[in-house]
C-alpha cells in the first residue's frame, strides 16, 4: 500500500494536471512533468534516498516502452517516473508496471475498436497512468 505522504500528494497533483492537459489538448507542457519529478525526487532524497531507485527503474521501463512504440510522448515517460517515485517496495513497482502495460494495451484496443481509429494514433494515455496511481493507493 502506498503511504499518503507529501511525495504521493505532489505526484497525484502533477498527474492530475497532466491528465487534464492530455485530455483537453494533447499538448502537455514539458515543464509540468519535469517539475513534478524534480519536486518528488528532492523530497525522496531528503527523507529516504534508497527509494529513488524506483524512479530510476521507472525511467528505464518507461523508455523501453517508448522504444517499443507503446506510446508516443515523453510526457508518458514522465508520468511513469512520477508513479514510480511514489512506490515503496519492489512488489508495488512490479504491480504498477503490470497494470500500466495491461491497462494501456486494453485502453488502446478499446479506443481503436470503439472509434475505428488506427492503433498507432496519438491516444491520450495519461488518464490510464492516473488510474494506475489511484489503484495503487487502495491496494
Amino acid at each position: 500500500m502506498i503511504n499518503i505522504n507529501p511525495v504521493t500528494i505532489i505526484a497525484g497533483i502533477f498527474l492530475l494536471a497532466m491528465m487534464l492537459f492530455d485530455i483537453k489538448g494533447k499538448k502537455i507542457p514539458a515543464v509540468l512533468g519535469t517539475t513534478g519529478i524534480l519536486a518528488c525526487a528532492f523530497l525522496i532524497v531528503w527523507k529516504t534516498p534508497s527509494l529513488i531507485s524506483f524512479g530510476i527503474l521507472g525511467f528505464i521501463l518507461g523508455h523501453l516502452l517508448y522504444e517499443f512504440n507503446m506510446f508516443k510522448g515523453i510526457a508518458d515517460i514522465k508520468a511513469i517516473i512520477l508513479i514510480s517515485l511514489t512506490l515503496a517496495s519492489l512488489q508495488e513497482f512490479l504491480l504498477s508496471m503490470f497494470l500500466i502495460g495491461a491497462l494501456s494495451l486494453s485502453y488502446q484496443f478499446i479506443l481503436a475498436k470503439a472509434f475505428k481509429t488506427k492503433h498507432k494514433e496519438d491516444i491520450p494515455l495519461i488518464p490510464v497512468f492516473f488510474l494506475v496511481w489511484v489503484i495503487l493507493l487502495f491496494v
